[in-house]
């Protein structure tokens, strides 16, 4: 597995989480359980779309979905165990963006 593979698994599992379970971290707190892998599973039966990536342009070298569920379902573990050890926050930190052409935006 190539680190990109690894890396863009790291992100779309956390943009899935993110659009899906947006309760996560509040779940931690009442002592639910991690969500399976095959609740995040079905995001990968189809080609990943656009609004997945920052840039909203699908990378070439994205494989297919099965290839997909395959590195999904063998770095879910780690990736859950690493989400579980931040208490349900974020792995990869979000990127603030200043706009300072932007009047009403604060930098």
């Amino acid at each position: 597995m190539k680190g990109q593979s690894f890396y863009i698994m790291f992100v779309v599992l956390t943009f899935i989480c993110q659009h899906l379970k947006i309760y996560l971290i509040q779940s931690f707190d009442v002592g639910m359980a991690f969500p399976a892998f095959s609740d995040y599973q079905d995001a990968f039966a189809s080609p990943l779309t656009p609004a997945t990536f920052a840039t909203y342009i699908v990378p070439a070298w994205i494989p297919p979905p099965a290839t997909l569920l395959r590195i999904a379902r063998t770095i879910y573990p780690y990736w859950k165990e690493r989400r579980t050890e931040r208490g349900g926050h974020r792995i990869i930190p979000t990127l603030n963006v200043c706009y300072p052409h932007i009047p009403h935006k604060v930098c």
